[in-house]
């Protein structure tokens, strides 16, 4: 089972850190999608623009 749980983005910035995405992907041209692994965890940031961007961070433990 694959759950996500929605994050802030302070707390997705403090587990991210400086890490680069790993994976950078588009589904479609107005969904951009970027991929972490830090800490233990996988991570996502979803930013949606079609009218005003707006990005939601995800997170999941790798080992559930």
């Amino acid at each position: 089972m694959s759950t996500f749980i929605e994050v802030t983005q302070e707390a997705f910035n403090a587990i991210v850190g400086d890490s680069q995405p790993l994976t950078q992907m588009s589904a479609g041209s107005n969904v951009e999608r970027l991929s972490y692994t830090a800490n233990g965890v996988y991570l996502e940031a979803i930013t949606n623009h079609y009218s005003k961007p707006r990005t939601q961070y995800y997170i999941r433990d790798i080992n559930a």
